[in-house]
């Protein structure tokens, strides 16, 4: 391994993660020049150094995910994307052209800030077309906010991306109903709640960062568990609870609705009544543990 980067620095780390997302296998990627060696890489992993196990993880999945014909990030063509915005074309119109990526894809380079895209992006916007003013609506954009809100992300979060409307916008264009809008959007609110129900186990779940190595006085290492983090999984958990229980209270709400109607429409009221009687008749008799010890 003579010659190979011994350390670990955010630099290095980028550019191994770009290259797996481009496809490359590891292998590849580690027999390069100043690049690190396979073990090294793996031990970042391992030890998730500065998060990267995450990030690897990510990178990998975004290579094996990727649609037949989906254009991968390089900086050729991050280059070709912002030189065109400088020039004062549009996202919309720069996605068409053939070999260019979708509006997702660079949405998601933007978000990632692959290789520094993030800035370059957003100043090319200004130079291209100044101060952002309001977004047209365009049915691309419809169906970006809507897969992005089938991903779990929340509107606000959404709204603060690069080249999308703001809330305001959204929320006129639900009032509109453009092409059904409106109903596409509860559906993709609801496929969301799962989503952040599925994270919600995935908090409860995770132990990896749960406890800490704290050095004391004397020179002995102890492990203690990391109350911070444990509180703020805990914030995380809950705070997405309340949420479904606002957002979908027949699904996830602590109470149940006695009320409640099943897909096909019909009030179960009386079949709930019928079965709650059922059930009193039968327990009326059984031994009340309150008065088994008297």
């Amino acid at each position: 391994m003579t010659g190979r980067p011994p350390l670990y620095t955010a630099e290095l780390a980028q550019r191994v993660l770009d290259a797996l997302s481009s496809g490359r296998t590891l292998g590849e990627v580690c027999r390069e020049t100043d690049t690190p060696s396979e073990i090294t890489v793996r031990k970042w992993v391992q030890e998730d150094t500065d998060g990267f196990a995450a990030r690897y993880r990510q990178a990998r999945q975004a290579a094996l995910t990727a649609a037949p014909g989906q254009v991968r990030y390089s900086r050729e063509v991050a280059d070709a994307v912002t030189g065109a915005l400088s020039r004062g074309r549009t996202l919309a119109e720069v996605c068409r052209e053939i070999g260019m990526p979708s509006l997702n894809t660079v949405a998601r380079w933007v978000a990632e800030d692959r290789d520094g895209f993030a800035g370059r992006y957003r100043l090319a916007r200004q130079n291209g077309h100044g101060r952002t003013g309001q977004v047209a609506h365009t049915s691309e954009l419809e169906e970006l906010i809507l897969r992005e809100l089938m991903s779990g992300r929340t509107l606000t979060d959404i709204c603060r991306d690069p080249d999308m409307p703001a809330v305001g916008s959204v929320q006129a264009w639900l009032a509109e109903d453009r092409n059904g809008f409106a109903a596409r959007y509860r559906r993709a609110r609801e496929i969301g709640c799962d989503i952040v129900a599925d994270e919600m186990v995935d908090i409860a779940d995770d132990r990896s960062q749960d406890w800490i190595l704290r050095h004391n006085n004397d020179g002995s290492v102890e492990v203690i568990l990391d109350a911070e983090r444990v509180s703020r999984a805990r914030l995380r958990f809950e705070a997405r609870r309340w949420r479904l229980s606002k957002m979908l209270p027949r699904a996830y709400g602590e109470r149940l609705d006695l009320t409640a109607r099943h897909d096909g429409g019909r009030d179960d009221r009386e079949s709930w009544a019928d079965l709650l009687k059922e059930v009193d008749g039968k327990t009326r008799f059984l031994p009340n543990k309150r008065h088994d010890g008297e």
